[in-house]
């Protein structure tokens, strides 16, 4: 078995650019895909992000591509094309991939906000599959060279933009093509995709004759969702006496264990010679030696290696957003149960938040144009910014009224709903105290015939989000979507939480409910009863 980026047979200038950016040894994905890609073949890979799937296809192409792009500037012609499912991925995914590009000589763009608009005489374009289809059919992109075409991430693909605008753009590109399919799901529709345009493909991982059913789960793994730039963060929170953490190579580790340091934590050496992977540890408290709470900063690549370091001891996984299916499926096959956990808030942060979330409101509720003319003299001596942070100041500094408590003049005076931010009460009514809860109906793209019922929802969203499940309202399952009501002022988060998940083998849509429906109804006392 191939031990090294090298042993793949990628040229040197990969292989080092790969150790620059971390890749110490390849995952086991990397070692099925690159040799099969690097010959030609088209391939089939059922992997997301996670799993080193950007690398497994991004190498191999490149390697095979370096050296053999012709002409300059302007006359040399596009390569490989690369489709993603939103601008926002192809721009992530082309700054994975640029370091690799740049050393072999190609030159990559993404068709993405904050990347110049500069198609002709790119190596290597990533874009979605309008965007790219457009670019084709203006003659802003020329696919008369092409020599592969990747579709990353296709059940999401087909499920933004549908089938018609991949079909059209895969019918444009050489029947000689070199063509990549990757899913996080082989879903029928990702299935039939694949038998119109990826024939004699090679499956990765294999697929065998029948799917067998996964192991039953022997163990829990608690898993966080973060945002990157909050890892540290977080890591730093769960620290306690023989925490041991895993990276996803050498470099990570070292990098982990030097911001721990500056912040003042002990790192002791990590004797866990039985994991293939690079930790950092704290050291344990007198009479604790031998014990060990694993967490790992970056998701495992694969199921064997998070049953080596979570199946006996159970542990937290800091997880991205997009990485979520990869670690479910990995844990499924590696026989342990997920538990999300609640991200800790320090003291006051639910009063912030609310009035955020009330400033939001007030943003898009009131009539702001006297204000406006208010603040018109003092925009021309400070900024915008400036003087929202000075109006955030005076409202949180005023101290919070009293409920029922009166103004001079005898008028009743608001209840206050945040830190020195009343609430608004409508004209002609009288504060009485809190109202009860208002509730939004959201629609779900999955209904019976994809086998959901009340209770998957339920799970689903409470496992999301970490909202209890009794805050959860009513929720009608069609034959083919769902409807679902969950309290107004969290509804944003249940779609930012939720939508574009897999749930049952497939990737779920949620938004706001936008068919004639009843206004937001109020909760009147008790649980709300679900249908």
């Amino acid at each position: 078995m191939p031990e090294s980026f090298e042993d793949l047979g990628l040229r040197a200038e990969l292989v080092r650019a790969a150790a620059d950016a971390g890749f110490s040894v390849p995952t086991p994905l990397q070692r099925a895909t690159i040799p099969l890609l690097r010959r030609g073949g088209n391939a089939i890979i059922r992997a997301s992000s996670g799993a080193g799937v950007t690398a497994a296809w991004g190498l191999p192409l490149l390697d095979r591509l370096e050296g053999t792009a012709d002409g300059e500037g302007d006359e040399r012609a596009l390569r490989l094309l690369a489709v993603l499912p939103t601008e926002q991925e192809a721009a992530r995914v082309a700054h994975e991939l640029a370091p690799f590009a740049q050393a072999a000589g190609l030159r990559l763009v993404a068709v993405a906000p904050g990347w110049a608009n500069a198609h002709a005489g790119a190596d290597i374009v990533l874009a979605t599959a309008r965007d790219a289809l457009r670019a084709v059919e203006s003659s802003a992109l020329k696919s008369d060279a092409l020599a592969a075409l990747v579709v990353v991430g296709a059940g999401a693909v087909l499920e933004l933009e549908g089938t018609d605008a991949l079909d059209t753009l895969t019918g444009s590109i050489p029947r000689d093509a070199q063509r990549v399919l990757t899913s996080g799901e082989l879903t029928p529709e990702v299935e039939s995709l694949a038998e119109r345009h990826v024939r004699k493909a090679m499956h990765i991982p294999s697929r065998p004759a029948e799917e067998p059913p996964p192991p039953p789960a022997t163990g829990q793994l608690d898993y966080a969702v973060v945002q990157a730039e909050e890892k540290l963060d977080r890591a730093a929170t769960t620290i306690e006496p023989g925490t041991v953490f895993f990276c996803r190579s050498d470099a990570r580790a070292a990098e982990l264990a030097a911001a721990l340091t500056l912040r003042g934590f002990h790192l002791g050496a990590a004797d866990d010679a039985d994991a293939d992977a690079a930790v950092a540890s704290t050291a344990a408290a007198p009479g604790e030696v031998g014990a060990r709470r694993p967490v790992s900063y970056d998701v495992p690549f694969d199921a064997a290696l998070l049953a080596a370091r979570h199946a006996e001891r159970g542990g937290l996984v800091l997880v991205l957003a997009r990485e979520l299916p990869h670690l479910r499926r990995i844990a499924r096959e590696a026989g342990l149960a997920l538990r999300p956990i609640a991200e800790p808030r320090a003291a006051g942060a639910a009063d912030l938040e609310n009035f955020r979330r009330r400033l939001r409101a007030a943003a898009l509720e009131e009539d702001l144009d006297a204000q406006l003319l208010v603040l018109e003299p003092l925009l021309r001596e400070r900024s915008a910014a400036e003087l929202a942070a000075a109006a955030s100041a005076l409202l949180r500094r005023r101290p919070p009224a009293e409920p029922g408590a009166a103004p001079a003049g005898g008028a009743p005076r608001e209840t206050a709903a945040g830190p020195g931010f009343p609430a608004r009460t409508p004209r002609g009514a009288v504060a009485t105290g809190a109202p009860p809860a208002s509730y939004t109906r959201l629609f779900v793209s999955m209904g019976q015939r994809d086998g959901m019922r009340p209770g998957d929802l339920v799970s689903v969203i409470a496992g999301e989000t970490a909202i209890p499940g009794e805050r959860i309202g009513r929720i009608e399952v069609r034959d083919s979507f769902s409807i679902v009501e969950v309290p107004t002022d969290l509804a944003e988060r249940v779609i930012r939480a939720v939508n574009g998940i897999t749930v049952k083998g497939r990737s779920v849509r949620v938004d706001y409910d936008r068919r004639k429906s009843p206004p937001p109804r109020r909760q009147e006392g008790g649980r709300t009863r679900r249908e």
